[in-house]
C-alpha cells in the first residue's frame, strides 16, 4: 500500500510539473509565429519616437501636441503595411519609405528653422545605417 501511495504522489507531482512548467517559462503569453520573430529580429525596438524628438529638438508642449497624432498615424499605417502579406518585400520597403517621408513632411512645418536643421541631420543619421545594412545583405 505504501508503494502505491508513493507512486500516486509521484505521478501527481510529475503531472503538476508538466502542466505548470510552460507557465513558469512564460509560455502562457501569446506566441509569435516564425515570421513575426524574424521581423522582430530585423527591426530592433526603437525608443519612443516622440520622446526622442522632444528631447533632441527641445519641442514645446504645443509642438508635441501637434506632432503626436502625426506619429500615431505613421505607426498605424506602418503596422497595417507590415501585416499585409499580399505586398512583396520590395513594395513594402518602398511604401514604408514613402510613409516615413510623408510623416517627415508633416512634421517639418511644426518645427522652427533650427529644429528643422537638427531634424534633417537626425534623419540622415538614421538613413545611413539602413543603407549600410542593405549593402551587407546584398553581398
Amino acid at each position: 500500500m505504501n508503494v502505491s501511495k508513493m507512486s500516486l504522489a509521484a505521478m501527481i507531482a510529475l503531472s503538476a510539473c508538466v502542466a505548470l512548467g510552460p507557465m513558469a517559462r512564460g509560455a502562457d503569453s501569446p506566441k509569435k509565429n516564425s515570421s513575426q520573430q524574424t521581423t522582430d529580429k530585423k527591426q530592433p525596438a526603437r525608443p519612443d519616437r516622440l520622446k526622442t524628438l522632444t528631447s533632441r529638438l527641445s519641442l514645446t508642449p504645443d509642438q508635441v501636441e501637434k506632432i503626436k497624432p502625426i506619429l500615431q498615424e505613421e505607426q498605424t499605417r506602418m503596422k497595417a503595411l507590415r501585416e499585409d502579406k499580399t505586398v512583396s518585400r520590395e513594395q513594402r520597403t518602398a511604401k514604408l519609405r514613402d510613409i516615413r517621408q510623408e510623416t517627415s513632411a508633416k512634421i517639418k512645418p511644426v518645427l522652427t528653422p533650427e529644429q528643422q536643421e537638427k531634424f534633417d541631420k537626425m534623419e540622415k543619421q538614421q538613413t545611413r545605417p539602413r543603407r549600410q545594412n542593405r549593402a551587407k545583405e546584398a553581398k
